[in-house]
């Protein structure tokens, strides 16, 4: 009697699985959704300190975006390094949100 129980936890556990890397499939950010994220945040922060660096970001900050980032695809998961003025940050992008994965590093 325990082993038809047995089967139904494996089938009902690999079917939660499957549901949940599906998912995850399809919420993983995209490369251009990265991009308006990082804008985003380097302009919160650079918001008081200089209007020529707004200038600058709004300008050209999408390319220096576009040529500083490596992007990692792992299925449901993507990990995007860019650098940046100097900086380099790895971000985890999956179900449609952006984790920090530790702080920024400078670069020599």
């Amino acid at each position: 009697m325990k082993k038809p129980m047995k089967w139904k936890l494996v089938v009902t556990v690999a079917a939660a699985m499957t549901v949940l890397c599906s998912v995850m499939f399809v919420t993983k950010p995209s490369e251009e959704q990265y991009r308006r994220w990082v804008l985003d945040k380097i302009s919160e922060r650079a918001e008081g300190a200089s209007p020529l660096l707004g200038l600058g970001l709004s300008l050209f900050g999408e390319r220096m975006i576009n040529e500083g980032t490596v992007v990692s695809d792992y299925g449901v998961v993507r990990i995007f390094e860019t650098e940046f003025r100097g900086k380099r940050i790895k971000v985890l992008g999956g179900l449609g949100m952006f984790v920090p994965l530790g702080k920024p590093e400078i670069m020599e």
